[in-house]
């Protein structure tokens, strides 16, 4: 226990198992805020799935208790961040007990694994001491509403259980060609015709979930000797697709939306979805060849902005260079994809 005086609020460290948080529940000593069960649900999912390795890794609880309380433990907490988390270490009992009730034998080894070291679960809790209803509703307010999210070139980059994460970190590593024609890192998209980046790194990880999830449809269908692991195919594939890419515009200058079209997005990710259509169930050196064929067959089109071609699809005319731009809906990528295999003669 650690007790300090902050911003003339004392307040202190401790830590609660979860059978003392149950009773504190149980007894009516936990006030909490209403929660979303799919929040919580993703919370219990992350702790049950890491528990094993200790690979658990979620920030101290933030609680108020009245004034004199931190003389020792207390025993009676106003819940300010962290409802959610508290609420999926709550729900670890339930989990258990539905567990151990199973007659799939996962399931049942699972829940008696977790009873194992439930009673070793110690959460962490910074508590404030003696808050008005005021301080408490405003510190709930700058918890949840001023923190400063983590930006997504640095999701990306630590993110080491998200695949699609993984993926798009190594390929934006080592493909030199990508790195020239330029990828966005701090913004989620890039904004034409002034950036020349070919893409946001939130759009690349979009192109690498196209491809994954194509490979990852294949892989339930192939035999453990078989398959191919599923991230080192799909870096591969994504790219020899932008190699290929590279070869229909260069890359200095495929972003250059004065132009460029395949500087749009739309039409980017229409090419990729072309590219990489039901290749899952084929041989991994079998998807390499379509795609690279299917990429090759596009080499007669002028992918030159000012083609009227473009304007036969969804889009509209703005900024004062009055430039057509492809809408992303659903449906004009629907149609891009379908002139894209007339082309390739798919």
């Amino acid at each position: 226990m650690s007790i300090e005086s902050v911003f003339n609020a004392k307040q202190a460290l401790f830590t609660y198992s979860i059978h003392e948080l149950m009773e504190m529940e149980n007894e009516g000593r936990l006030e909490t805020r209403t929660t979303r069960k799919e929040n919580v649900r993703k919370l219990r999912s992350y702790i049950t799935d890491n528990y094993a390795t200790g690979d658990i890794y979620l920030p101290p609880l933030v609680a108020s208790c009245e004034e004199g309380a931190l003389g020792g433990k207390p025993s009676q907490l106003v819940v300010i961040d962290g409802n959610h988390r508290l609420k999926a270490f709550l729900q670890l009992e339930t989990y258990i007990l539905r567990g151990m009730s199973s007659v799939n034998d996962v399931e049942y080894s699972e829940a008696i694994n977790l009873r194992r070291v439930l009673d070793t679960i110690e959460v962490p809790f910074q508590i404030f001491e003696g808050l008005s209803v005021e301080e408490v509703n405003q510190l709930y307010i700058d918890h949840n509403r001023k923190g400063k999210k983590v930006g997504l070139s640095k999701r990306i980059a630590y993110d080491s259980r998200d695949k699609i994460n993984v993926v798009t970190n190594r390929v934006l590593h080592v493909n030199g060609q990508l790195k020239e024609a330029g990828v966005e890192q701090e913004k989620n998209a890039v904004m034409r015709p002034a950036n020349k980046n070919l893409i946001s790194l939130a759009q690349l990880r979009t192109v690498v979930e196209l491809f994954l999830k194509e490979i990852e449809i294949g892989q339930k269908t192939k035999s453990d000797v078989d398959r191919v692991s599923e991230e080192e195919c799909c870096i591969a594939l994504v790219n020899s697709w932008f190699e290929e890419l590279f070869k229909l515009y260069p890359a200095k200058s495929i972003g250059n939306f004065h132009e460029c079209m395949l500087a749009n997005f739309p039409l980017l990710l229409a090419v990729a979805s072309f590219a990489v259509d039901a290749i899952g169930e084929l041989a991994f050196e079998d998807q390499m060849k379509t795609v690279q064929r299917r990429m090759r067959n596009l080499s007669t089109i002028d992918w030159e902005r000012d083609q009227d071609v473009w304007t036969r699809f969804e889009g509209d005319v703005k900024g004062r260079e009055a430039y057509f731009y492809l809408d992303a809906s659903k449906s004009n990528r629907k149609a891009l994809i379908e002139w894209l295999q007339q082309k390739g003669g798919e």
